[in-house]
């Protein structure tokens, strides 16, 4: 009996050790249970022995029965499958363009603006891996390990164990846990990159990220039949590293290239500080340091400012793509301390693109594009500190705005997206003399041909575009000195400057060029340039169209009351005058023009039904009225066609307008036609009478035509569109002429 009195102080031991661990105390390795420790060493002591006392089955049921209890109690520990998890890709291909509209900016501020540095977008903790980031690749490193003491806690995870005691992690969890990681890591190394182009080797680079997790204690009470249980998990920290650098760039030789570059840009600038001179140097020396790649165009290795300046992929040849014009310009710019950020985003095309943005003296940010000023040949400054309404000169080519369109989500998957400095409306000027007129491209800074208040519509004869200038002496000493139009079509036309109109506007005298153009090239851009008489240059292009004027005027409605019902129905009317010779239909001029303001409806004929045309007394012999036309130019003109038969002399028949003599133009040898000098807008209720002989007359005017066009109804839709667009145009300017 003795034996069995020791058993139970055996089982009673095992009990306590099991409270033990309970507590804290003893943890055993998972895969080995307390159960199986103690039914081994219970069937050690019980073995030999042959026969049981009802006493030793009541120990036996004791001792199972604290077994089981000893299972509940019981602390197991558990180790990941994997040392780490991960190695992601975290930032993929980082100059692809994502519209980043509506995206949810994670790690970055909610209050974020835009400054010269994109870190300061970053919220604290992306700021604080940022400078980890750049402390660990500033002296040129391209492959260190970097590993960021950021916890989390992952909270309900079901977790199930192996047999051999490791965990295996639901399927949700691996990719919740990399996207907190690319959370806290993208912002900040596309940061870096864009802030940093002097690390050339990260720019395309590719990026990895890991993370690990520990291992966790349980009760074995809590598995079920699966042998898995919800537990919280702790990711402890996360590591990132680049697998590929884009460039073999070192920290030296990004040096060197500084160097080089501001050593050749300082012999120019000698000793100037003008940061307009600095900025144009800088883009010249990227200009002729480099050339656009002609193939390859995406290769991560033209992603980089090393780019600009070497042969980047060991063709031999220094090419590089908008990625690298870009980098490679701010890298200079940051070399002079001038404000200078990287911005992203499509082309009017709708292509990829990067450009940069330059912040000059006047606080205000200006563009710069480098990759289409370089053309084979020769440097253009058509995209040099630029505002967003800047046209080019020499491209085809919208505002600067229009085709240069940012956008802030540079990661592939547009999750993260950054803000840019507001760009300026205008080109960047200078007046360093104080006297009114830019020192760089001659444009006057009072705003009279250098913005919109620089021009004005001519209505009361043809509709036409005024072009207000004020001179310096070297144009105004030239007699010869012009001021050169160059229309749609590409005709020109040229205006001495001696003989320009003069106007004095708040106490200054300006010089008034006027071009006029038809009723379908209201949203036409004209171009006007002032040359000297040998030929040079004198200044910017202008361009505007009457589509820009309206635009304008719409836009201060509450200071052009008066003026708005016309220049909508002009508007209207240009763009019925498209549609019907197919003109550009698809810049119609009225598109800037609410849809509501667009329509024209139904006419009442009744007014215009006094203006039919009349034919009296009977024409010379051989001649007979054929039909009548109208030309839709600047201003609105009419021709008669008249047929006449083989033999009749046209010399011998007298033609009149309006009691004074007029010439017929021969078409062929059978068709003749009269014309009826043009009128403008308001003055198309004029009658004419043309008489042919002694007794033949036809009284005809604008509105005839368009009185036939409309009571007939067989003309077809758009010249309708366009006699009744006409009537409402004219009924407009009349009543705000007269004023």
């Amino acid at each position: 009996m003795r034996r069995y009195r020791k058993l139970k102080i055996f089982v009673a031991g095992l009990a306590m050790i099991a409270a033990a661990a309970t507590g804290g105390g003893t943890v055993f390795a998972a895969g080995t249970t307390m159960a199986e420790i103690t039914t081994d060493k219970t069937h050690d002591t019980l073995s030999g022995t042959e026969e049981q006392t009802e006493e030793e089955a009541d120990t036996s049921t004791q001792v199972e029965d604290r077994q089981e209890e000893t299972d509940k109690d019981e602390i197991l520990a558990a180790e990941p499958e994997e040392n780490s998890y991960g190695w992601e890709e975290i930032l993929g291909d980082v100059n692809a363009v994502t519209m980043g509209n509506g995206i949810s900016a994670y790690n970055l501020r909610e209050d974020r603006t835009a400054t010269d540095r994109y870190y300061d977008q970053l919220d604290d903790v992306s700021k604080e891996i940022y400078n980890i980031l750049y402390d660990a690749y500033k002296d040129g490193s391209t492959t260190s390990t970097i590993t960021l003491n950021y916890s989390s806690v992952w909270k309900d995870q079901k977790i199930t164990i192996t047999s051999d005691n490791k965990m295996v992690m639901p399927d949700t969890f691996h990719p919740q846990v990399l996207s907190w990681e690319r959370d806290m890591l993208t912002p900040a190394f596309l940061a870096l990159i864009y802030d940093h182009p002097e690390l050339s080797w990260l720019s395309g680079a590719t990026y990895y990220m890991s993370y690990k997790i520990n291992g966790i204690s349980y009760y074995s009470s809590e598995l079920d039949e699966n042998n898995s249980m919800v537990k919280d998990v702790t990711v402890p920290c996360i590591t990132t590293y680049i697998k590929e650098p884009s460039v073999d760039a070192t920290k030296a030789e990004m040096d060197t290239i500084v160097s080089e570059a501001t050593e050749s840009i300082n012999k120019k600038l000698a000793g100037s500080t003008f940061r307009y001179q600095t900025i144009k140097e800088i883009h010249d020396y990227i200009c002729n340091s480099t050339s656009y790649a002609k193939s390859n165009t995406t290769s991560s290795e033209y992603q980089s400012a090393y780019s600009a300046f070497r042969d980047a992929n060991g063709d031999g040849t220094v090419e590089t793509v908008c990625a690298g014009y870009s980098r490679g310009f701010k890298l200079l710019c940051d070399a002079y301390g001038i404000p200078c950020v990287l911005v992203t985003g499509v082309t009017d095309t709708g292509g990829a693109h990067m450009w940069d943005l330059v912040q000059m003296e006047d606080g205000i940010w200006y563009g710069v594009d480098a990759t289409w000023d370089d053309q084979t040949g020769r440097t253009y400054y058509d995209f040099f500190l630029v505002g967003y309404a800047t046209k080019p000169d020499h491209f085809a080519k919208t505002d600067f705005g229009s085709c240069h369109i940012a956008e802030g989500a540079w990661d592939a998957n547009g999750a993260y997206e950054f803000v840019y400095p507001e760009l300026s409306t205008d080109l960047y000027h200078e007046d360093q003399d104080g006297d009114g007129i830019c020192d760089l491209c001659n444009a006057m800074l009072d705003g009279m041909s250098a913005s919109l208040a620089g021009y004005s519509l001519r209505l009361e004869e043809e509709t036409g575009i005024c072009f207000y200038l004020r001179f310096t002496n070297t144009v105004l000493n030239d007699s010869g000195a012009y001021m050169e139009f160059t229309m749609p079509d590409g005709s020109t036309t040229q205006q001495k400057v001696t003989d320009a109109e003069k106007q004095t506007v708040n106490g200054k005298q300006y010089y008034v060029f006027t071009c006029y153009v038809a009723a379908k090239e209201m949203a036409d851009d004209i171009r006007a340039q002032v040359f000297l008489s040998d030929g040079t240059a004198c200044g910017t292009i202008y361009r505007y169209s009457v589509q820009d004027y309206a635009g304008y005027m719409l836009g201060r409605s509450s200071t052009y009351t008066a003026e708005l019902p016309v220049v909508k129905a002009m508007l209207n009317y240009g763009t019925a005058a498209q549609e019907l010779f197919g003109y550009h239909t698809g810049d119609l001029a009225n598109a800037i023009l609410p849809e509501t303001e667009r329509q024209i409806g139904s006419m009442d004929l009744t007014a215009l039904a006094s203006y039919q045309s009349v034919q009296t007394g009977n024409m010379p012999d051989g001649i007979s009225y054929y039909g009548s036309s109208l030309v839709l130019r600047s201003g609105t003109l009419i021709r008669h066609y008249f047929t006449k038969a083989g033999d009749v002399e046209l010399s011998d028949i007298t033609f009149t307008l309006n009691g004074n003599a007029v010439t017929p133009v021969s078409i062929g040898s059978n068709m003749f036609y009269i014309e009826i000098p043009a009128v403008h807008i308001q003055n198309i209720t004029q009658m004419n009478t043309l008489a042919a002989g002694e007794s033949g007359a036809i009284t005809y005017g604008v509105l005839s035509y368009a009185y036939t066009v409309l009571s007939a109804q067989t003309y077809g839709s758009t010249l309708e569109q366009v006699m009744k667009a006409m009537v409402i145009y004219q009924q407009t300017a009349q009543t705000y002429l007269a004023r």
